[in-house]
C-alpha cells in the first residue's frame, strides 16, 4: 500500500478536488484507505471489494437478491479484470457526513471493468459521493451500478466524472427505490472525453420519490450520450429529472429521457436544457408514457446560446468577454445545485468553477 504522500500526489494528478476527509479511494483497484473501512465497519457500514464480499457467505445472498432484481446472474462475477465495490448500509443508520470513494484510471490504454452493488436497507440516510477520474490521456472505463433501496429511505448519491480527451467511457446505474423512499441523483462531467454513454434507469414503488440532476459540458470532438429512463411502478410514486448542458467547440450532445407512469396517482416532470457554445449540436428526446389515466406527467425543453446583453453587462463591470462567458456558464450549470445542503452545494459549486475555467 503507498504511503500517504505518494496518495496525494496521484490524486493531484486526477485533478478532481477532493474533500479533506476522503472515505476511501479505489487505485488501480488494489488501494484501500483501511482505517476509514475499519471506521465504516464500526458504524454497521459493509464496504468491501465485491468480488470478496460474494465469496463471504454472509454477504453472498445479499448480492444474488440485488443481481437477480437486475436481471443478472452470478457470472458477472466472473469477467476477467472486474473490480467495484458491495456497499451495504445497515437499517436506521443516518450518516451525517457523505460516503466517498473513488476510481482512477491510472496506466495508459488500460480498460478498466466496475461494477458496484449498493444497498441501503430500510430507514437508512447517507449520501454517496462518488468520483471516477484518469490520470493518462487514454483508456477505457465500463461501469454498472446497481443501488437497492428499502422502505423509508433518503439517499442522496453525488457522481463527479473527470476523464481525458482519448478516454471511452460506458456507465450504467439501476437503481431500485423502496416504498416511501427519497434518491437523489447528481451527476457532473465537466472535463473532455473521447465518447461518454451514460444510462440511469430508475425503478420508484409506492410513495417513493425521484429527483435526478445533471450537468455536463461537450468538449472538443467529443460525444456525449446520456439516457434516463424513470418508471413510476408505485401508486402515489413522483419524479423530477432537470438536466442542463453545455454543448462546447464541435462536440455532440443527446440526452433520450423517457419518464414512464405505470400506476396511479404519480406526478412526474422532465426540464432539459441546453446552451450551445461554438459548431456544437445539442439533441434532446423527451418522452413521457402513461398507463394510467390518473397520473401527472409534463416536460419542457429549451435550447439557445447565450445572449449578447448578458456578455456586455458583465463586460461593463470589469470582466473580459471570456471571463463573462464562464462566469455565465457556471450560473447555467450551477442551478441544479439549489437543492443541496450548503457543504455539498458549495462543493460542486467549487468542481464547477475549476472546471469551467480550465476547459472552456
Amino acid at each position: 500500500m503507498p504511503n500517504t504522500e505518494n496518495m496525494d500526489k496521484v490524486i493531484a494528478k486526477t485533478g478532481l478536488p477532493f474533500p479533506s476527509e476522503v472515505s476511501s479511494i479505489v487505485l488501480n483497484e488494489k488501494l484501500f484507505m483501511r482505517s476509514y473501512i475499519k471506521t465504516l465497519s464500526g458504524k454497521g457500514i459493509v464496504f468491501e471489494d465485491v468480488r470478496a464480499a460474494f465469496n463471504n457467505k454472509e454477504y453472498a445472498e445479499k448480492i444474488a437478491v440485488i443481481l437477480k432484481k437486475n436481471g443478472l446472474k452470478k457470472d458477472v462475477l466472473e469477467q476477467h479484470g472486474l473490480t467495484g465495490l458491495f456497499v451495504s448500509v445497515p437499517s436506521g443508520l443516518k450518516l451525517e457526513a457523505p460516503l466517498y470513494y473513488c476510481f482512477i484510471l491510472e496506466s495508459p490504454g488500460f480498460y478498466q471493468k466496475i461494477l458496484n452493488i449498493i444497498q441501503i436497507e430500510d430507514g437508512a440516510q447517507v449520501t454517496l459521493a462518488k468520483g471516477c477520474a484518469a490520470i493518462p490521456e487514454e483508456g477505457a472505463h465500463s461501469a454498472l451500478t446497481l443501488i437497492d433501496i428499502g422502505r423509508d429511505c433518503d439517499v442522496t448519491s453525488i457522481m463527479v466524472h473527470n476523464w481525458r480527451s482519448k478516454v471511452k467511457v460506458g456507465a450504467k446505474t439501476s437503481v431500485k427505490v423502496g416504498r416511501g423512499s427519497v434518491f437523489r441523483e447528481y451527476y457532473v462531467k465537466l472535463t473532455p472525453v473521447d465518447s461518454i454513454t451514460l444510462t440511469s434507469e430508475v425503478d420508484a414503488y409506492e410513495k417513493s420519490r425521484v429527483e435526478i440532476y445533471s450537468s455536463t459540458i461537450g468538449h472538443r470532438k467529443s460525444r456525449v450520450l446520456h439516457n434516463t429512463r424513470v418508471r413510476l411502478r408505485g401508486s402515489g410514486s413522483s419524479a423530477i429529472v432537470n438536466v442542463r448542458s453545455v454543448a462546447h467547440d464541435q462536440s455532440f450532445m443527446k440526452h433520450d429521457i423517457v419518464l414512464e407512469a405505470l400506476s396511479g396517482e404519480t406526478k412526474g416532470h422532465v426540464e432539459c436544457t441546453g446552451l450551445l457554445l461554438g459548431d456544437a449540436v445539442f439533441e434532446t428526446t423527451p418522452s413521457l408514457k402513461s398507463a394510467s389515466m390518473d397520473s401527472e406527467l409534463t416536460h419542457e425543453a429549451s435550447l439557445g446560446k447565450i445572449k449578447s446583453d448578458e456578455v456586455f453587462y458583465l463586460m461593463t463591470r470589469g470582466l473580459s468577454e471570456e471571463e463573462a462567458t464562464r462566469l455565465i456558464v457556471v450560473g447555467f450549470l450551477s442551478q441544479v445545485y439549489e437543492k443541496l445542503p450548503r457543504q455539498l452545494k458549495e462543493y460542486l459549486l467549487s468542481i464547477t468553477r475549476m472546471f469551467v475555467s480550465k476547459t472552456l
